[in-house]
């Protein structure tokens, strides 16, 4: 004799109809109130034959994430999430949530609070070994432009400028096999010194107002 009919569980294992067969409110509860706005079968999100696993199409989503992501109705920003007051569209891809898309206009902080290989990629396993703060050379707002301040650098002008790390030697720039320090200034970048001692070649072979300064203007008329 049934004495209670308070708890029951449901094998859905062989379950063969749609869900809304059963889940129609009447035989059974169906969608609740606080459901985000669908026109979408169950299945279309949702796992018939077990009901404890659910995937949702993004593709199809409406409205902004938080109106889903709310920590209640979905998963919502989880806490060790950068601390921000932006939307996450602004941010996040709507329709499909596997690729990202972080504009750095508006990060505060360090690179590191989010580029700590976990949250965010840190530092790659090739990059030029230093302890300097990420700050020190990459531009935090944008991440587009790199600034390198060659003030502290180490090591020789090829350990970067290999034509991968860094931009190597250009494909006009004088033959030489002579090493990058012999003719640059490797602490500034900004001024070039060339000891024309080991020059060979004629002037113009690299002063051609090119590859270097060639016949200044008002110089002397000669052929």
């Amino acid at each position: 004799m049934t004495t209670s009919w308070t708890t029951v569980r449901f094998n859905h294992a062989s379950t063969t109809a749609s869900c809304v067969t059963c889940h129609d409110n009447t035989r059974v509860a169906g969608k609740p109130s606080g459901h985000i706005n669908s026109t979408g079968v169950c299945e279309d999100c949702h796992v018939s034959t077990s009901w404890t696993d659910t995937h949702f199409d993004h593709s199809g989503a409406v409205g902004t994430c938080f109106s889903c992501h709310d920590g209640t109705t979905a998963t919502g920003k989880p806490a060790d999430h950068i601390a921000a007051s932006d939307v996450c569209e602004d941010c996040h891809v709507n329709t499909s949530w596997t690729q990202v898309k972080f504009d750095h206009a508006s990060a505060n902080g360090t690179c590191f609070s989010c580029h700590d290989g976990t949250k965010a990629t840190g530092k790659p396993v090739d990059h030029l070994t230093t302890s300097d703060v990420c700050e020190d050379c990459h531009v935090n707002t944008s991440w587009t432009d790199t600034h390198f301040d060659h003030a502290g650098a180490v090591g020789t002008c090829f350990s970067c400028h290999d034509g991968k790390t860094a931009t190597g030697k250009s494909a006009d720039h004088l033959r030489t096999t002579n090493a990058c320090e012999d003719c640059h200034v490797n602490t500034g970048w900004a001024t070039v010194s060339f000891n024309h001692t080991a020059a060979i070649g004629a002037c113009e072979s690299c002063h051609d107002g090119t590859k270097a300064t060639g016949k200044p203007a008002g110089h002397l008329s000669t052929s």
